[in-house]
């Protein structure tokens, strides 16, 4: 009998180990174990959510910055990055960057603009020159001053602005190479003041469509064309639904690498600085790619089967009295007046 009761007890003491062993492997019994960020267990992980799929020199950018800070940490912070919307739409991001439950997000002037109507006004059409111009002024200390408390106010973080692109314009069988070109061409545009009223002024006719349904909608002539930088306009194969395209430079579009407050200080000041320093050489890095590959981005689009053109902007700048007019209703006369003074004062 007491031999009977010593093995059973070894075999339950046995059974006891493996299963903890199964545990400690696995996380918990028949649960995978975590597949991401290994350094994460001896340190901090932090979660890097972006809209731009994999293709685009912002998610190299994000990973460039991913393995940067997990090098130069020595493994105490780890960044998991996410492309694509996987965890959820632009606007959803930056929400949830807010809250907290996403710590890195690049988040469009466009969409930053719902938190702040002064990065809205940085969208007035026609401002900016080239992109040392726009350059100038987003990094100009003048400008974090300006933005700051809106910023504050929303547990946003800034890191640098990273790289979008200049918006140019693309139809299906309608050259433009001047204003009259667009009249009464429906061009899809997002929910964007700045960007219906730009359009509205040209003599457009502005469709709202999601962009998730802009490929389809193209496709099935719903809009006769759209705008984006040339770079998504390559990436997201919208040459297959739109055969020409006009190099209108209307509005400047940046991506500003925003950090939730909470998360940026629970770093140590070491920290701090290195992701501080990540973020800006990144984000240079994404700038650098974007400017130098706009060029073979247009050739490209011509091999693909697009007619490019460069209409005269100075034509299309005189016709934006009116869309100056509405656009200062939304976003307040005194953010278009600072935007334009510092943009003057930059050139």
């Amino acid at each position: 009998m007491k031999k009977t009761s010593t093995l059973a007890f070894a075999l339950i003491l046995a059974c006891s180990l493996l299963t903890s062993c199964l545990k400690s492997e696995s996380g918990a019994a028949g649960a995978p174990a975590p597949q991401k960020s290994p350094q994460a267990a001896a340190g901090i992980t932090l979660k890097f959510a972006h809209f731009s799929n994999e293709m685009h020199p912002i998610h190299t950018g994000a990973l460039e910055f991913a393995k940067n800070v997990r090098e130069k940490t020595n493994g105490e912070v780890a960044v998991e990055v996410y492309p694509n919307k996987e965890l959820g739409s632009p606007m959803e991001l930056l929400e949830q960057v807010s809250l907290g439950n996403i710590d890195f997000n690049t988040g469009t002037l466009s969409d930053m603009g719902r938190y702040s109507y002064r990065f809205y006004a940085v969208q007035t059409p026609f401002i900016f020159e080239n992109y040392g111009h726009a350059h100038k002024v987003l990094d100009s200390a003048e400008f974090a001053a300006w933005v700051r408390p809106d910023m504050d106010k929303n547990n946003f973080h800034g890191l640098g602005f990273w790289e979008y692109g200049f918006r140019n314009t693309t139809t299906n069988g309608k050259v433009i190479n001047s204003p009259a070109d667009l009249k009464g061409v429906k061009i899809r545009v997002p929910k964007v003041a700045q960007l219906e009223e730009c359009f509205a002024a040209l003599g457009a006719v502005t469709e709202k469509i999601d962009y998730n349904e802009l490929y389809l909608a193209m496709k099935q002539g719903v809009a006769d064309g759209q705008e984006n930088p040339v770079g998504v306009i390559k990436a997201d194969k919208l040459y297959e639904v739109q055969n020409q395209l006009a190099i209108t430079n209307h509005m400047y579009e940046s991506v500003l690498l925003i950090m939730n407050s909470g998360s940026w200080n629970k770093l140590s000041d070491a920290q701090k600085k290195i992701i501080e320093q990540e973020g800006r050489a990144c984000g240079d890095k994404v700038r650098g790619i974007v400017i130098n590959s706009e060029k073979s981005d247009i050739e490209d689009l011509k091999k693909f089967g697009m007619n490019v053109t460069y209409p005269d902007l100075n034509a299309f700048k005189s016709m934006m009295k009116s869309a100056y007019t509405n656009i200062a209703k939304v976003c307040g006369q005194e953010n278009i007046d600072t935007i334009v003074k510092l943009a003057g004062s930059a050139k």
